[in-house]
């Protein structure tokens, strides 16, 4: 489409953005061509959640507009979401020019601002690694000073 120049869709659903919302997470996608549906109007899948602890649970996804809100009774306070993070993935989310969501995770490519924002609001955790995944206090001191890194380079 965009070699030829012509105006017709050329890709699926790309993941854009999420927020927080309580106990769900919502996705914004551009490239979504009057709109998301699924196969057939099923249910959504391939959508999986994940609070601090980083444990990923199968979740309910629900189409609103050109958003995902994403939850699960597992994950009361939720951090990130995956979609198709898988070798052969069960997933349905296309875009209204049929063409399919391609597969992402929000966790580490969250904005530093958001992370050291969400940290404050959650003491009881901190950025671990290389700021991709979140650690409970007292495991690592490795993962608090790269928090500390954030927030310090967010101040300059």
């Amino acid at each position: 489409a965009n070699t030829y120049k012509e105006n017709i869709a050329f890709s699926g659903p790309i993941y854009q953005s999420h927020t927080i919302e309580g106990n769900t997470i919502r996705i914004k996608f551009s490239h979504t061509n009057q709109g998301l549906k699924t196969k057939d109007n099923a249910p959504l899948t391939g959508f999986a959640i994940a609070g601090g602890d980083n444990q990923y649970y199968w979740a309910n996804a629900v189409i609103e507009g050109n958003e995902v809100v994403v939850s699960s009774p597992k994950v009361p306070s939720p951090v990130a979401v995956r979609y198709a993070w898988a070798d052969n993935p069960v997933c349905n989310l296309y875009n209204g020019a049929g063409l399919p969501a391609s597969p992402f995770r929000t966790t580490g490519i969250t904005p530093a601002r958001e992370t050291v924002e969400w940290l404050i609001d959650h003491p009881e955790y901190y950025a671990g690694g290389d700021g991709t995944h979140l650690v409970q206090k007292g495991v690592t001191e490795t993962a608090k000073q790269v928090a500390k890194v954030i927030e310090e380079q967010l101040k300059q």
